[in-house]
């Protein structure tokens, strides 16, 4: 059940994406980069400021739901304090926007009537984050999913009806506001048997101890889903700038969505899992998931550096070539994030938040040295490197790969977990295959790159086969993965208890 319950994720994050990325298309084309950068830079500002609307909370409601805390009382505890949150929310933003504190935004401009529109929807949003940490800590795939797609559907309509008349900025970020208050309103209905009950002291007393020290964690991980990033290069380049880096983002989403359904499937499973102290099938799944993240995204990232101005220039027009300088070092930053989550949710499943908070930390700040050095033209006088988008690329690129390697070398310390060198063929194989068929000419012609790109993930999965590197039972195991007929066993009994 739990590998079925992944496959409706990924497939379902697949569907989101494609809604979104047509919408993406449209705005590039018809608008530019420009209200793209705008929308983008704005979202990045109200994410930082999320964190107080957030404050850890959600990953301690995820936690006590999964470990069997009665769910009326969760809902209605968590509830209360995202009031609390969400006022001090408040009152930080109004305190910035009113005295013109937010680079980039001034409260008498176009831009800042955007951000206070993304602020409105942030705002609904962090009620939103209720049902949809709850779902989570469930392990509610198809419903959570469900209402995800049905918002992106609408939020992709209003965008491309915007990006065709032609309308300006203000009208983009109408677009996500209306999305939000038609999230809250699906959550409302899905929830809609739940008891409202008093918080006890007890319960309060869960949500803080498990809460606030994840806050570091939760600080950490709003900042590094590029919205440091974004701040940094809206603040010492231009909004164009985000806008060609935020199309970059676009292509790297199936590795931020594995990521994430990683992340919601397995945090749940390693809570139970270490309460029962099975930590022999504990080691398994995270060595199973490295290995098929290798094998499924090697050939992607070393596609990526040879090919990407041509993929970008086919389908958003030369106007957008900048996007195809960025885009390679964001795809590796985002394999290399990928090959974290397990090993970062089974620290965490293990209970050692103070541990993960602090490695997050480090990361925080190398990550925060490197934007200065890397970004700017000059800082406080001094010139420095002046690479943009494609230097918060790099940035991150340097950062999470140190993250990788101290979150090896702890895993092998708690858990003795071993590296499979075998892991590196995969990329070594991609590379030579690629190279191979790059410099085949006798079918050049304009889309070359995506005859290229077939024929490449053919050879490449034929010759690890053959090489015994990803075997028949392995192979089996995959098709059980991806079972139609259990995928549609499980949204059957999910869809039950609505």
């Amino acid at each position: 059940m739990l590998k079925q319950k992944f496959i409706i994720s990924i497939i379902s994050e697949i569907i989101i994406y494609l809604i979104g990325f047509s919408s993406l298309i449209f705005i590039t084309r018809l608008l530019g980069p420009y209200p793209l950068g705008v929308i983008s830079s704005a979202q990045a500002v109200m994410s930082l400021i999320s964190i107080f609307g957030n404050m850890g909370f959600g990953i301690a409601h995820v936690k006590l739901v999964s470990e069997g805390e009665n769910i009326d009382k969760c809902i209605s505890t968590f509830f209360i304090i995202k009031i609390f949150t969400n006022f001090l929310m408040l009152i930080i933003f109004f305190s910035l926007f009113i005295n013109n504190l937010i680079p980039g935004f001034q409260k008498n401009s176009v831009e800042g009537l955007v951000i206070l529109i993304i602020f409105i929807s942030t705002f609904i949003n962090s009620f939103n984050d209720i049902g949809n940490f709850t779902l989570t800590a469930q392990i509610n795939v198809s419903i959570g999913k469900s209402i995800l797609i049905l918002q992106k559907l609408i939020n992709s309509i209003l965008r491309i009806f915007v990006a065709f008349t032609k309308k300006n900025v203000i009208w983009l970020a109408i677009a996500e506001l209306f999305t939000s208050i038609t999230g809250l309103f699906f959550y409302i209905i899905t929830f809609r048997k739940i008891k409202f009950i008093k918080p006890n002291r007890e319960l309060i007393k869960k949500y803080f101890s498990f809460g606030l020290p994840s806050l570091i964690i939760t600080i950490n991980a709003i900042l590094l889903s590029n919205v440091l990033d974004r701040i940094f290069i809206n603040s010492f380049v231009n909004p164009e700038e985000v806008g060609y880096y935020t199309t970059a983002l676009s292509f790297v989403i199936i590795f931020t969505f594995t990521s994430n359904n990683l992340n919601n499937i397995l945090l749940p499973f390693y809570s139970e899992s270490f309460k029962r102290k099975d930590y022999d099938k504990i080691n398994h799944i995270s060595l199973k998931s490295e290995k098929y993240i290798y094998t499924i995204f090697s050939p992607i990232v070393i596609y990526s550096f040879l090919y990407s101005k041509d993929f970008i220039v086919f389908l958003f027009s030369e106007k957008m070539l900048r996007t195809g300088e960025i885009l390679p070092f964001v795809i590796l930053y985002s394999f290399i994030f990928l090959l974290n989550r397990p090993l970062a949710t089974k620290i965490l499943g293990f209970g050692k938040f103070n541990k993960i908070m602090w490695m997050d930390v480090l990361n925080l700040i190398i990550n925060f040295l490197l934007f200065s050095i890397l970004i700017p033209d000059k800082l406080f006088g001094i010139k420095l490197f002046n690479l943009g988008a494609v230097g918060a690329a790099i940035s991150l690129t340097i950062s999470t790969l140190m993250l990788h390697i101290i979150y090896k070398i702890y895993n092998k310390f708690l858990f003795n977990d071993n590296y499979s060198i075998l892991n590196i063929l995969f990329i070594l194989i991609s590379i030579i295959i690629f190279l191979i068929i790059k410099d085949i000419n006798f079918y050049n012609f304009k889309l070359k790159f995506l005859l290229d790109f077939i024929l490449g993930f053919l050879l490449y999965f034929l010759l690890i086969f053959l090489l015994g590197l990803f075997s028949k039972k392995e192979f089996r195991e995959f098709l059980e993965f991806v079972s139609f007929n259990k995928i549609k066993e499980t949204v059957k009994e999910e869809l039950k208890n609505i």
